[in-house]
């Protein structure tokens, strides 16, 4: 699935837009009610994260390693199959040289792959 940050709000909402100028590759794996989230190619090498399903509703999350300091993250979305897309929400925070970004938040997209 491709997944674009559309908008991102709070102390450093900038920085959402700016770093994803192309929309990202993920894939999900899913076992019973949990999933591993696998965003190919992020920013240099792979990120994987680990989350569940209830329903439509899919949440996962996990710390990652970007610019210089460390990016805590949490995704809730809701899958719409007859739409072919996934919408949300990741609320985030980074901690690194020189500041933070506390309490910050992007919607998300993504488009599934059609069968």
């Amino acid at each position: 699935m491709l997944v674009d940050v559309t908008v991102a709000t709070g102390a450093c909402a900038g920085e959402g837009e700016d770093n994803d100028i192309e929309p990202d590759l993920v894939t999900i794996a899913q076992e019973g009610d949990s999933i591993t989230v696998i965003e190919l190619g992020y920013p240099k090498d792979t990120q994987v994260w680990h989350g569940a399903v209830d329903g439509a509703t899919v949440t996962f999350g996990g710390v990652r390693e970007e610019d210089q300091g460390m990016t805590t993250a949490s995704f809730t979305m809701v899958v719409d199959f007859a739409a072919g897309t996934m919408t949300g929400v990741e609320t985030w925070t980074w901690e690194g040289p020189g500041g933070s970004c506390p309490e910050s938040e992007s919607k998300v997209t993504a488009s599934l792959p059609k069968p």
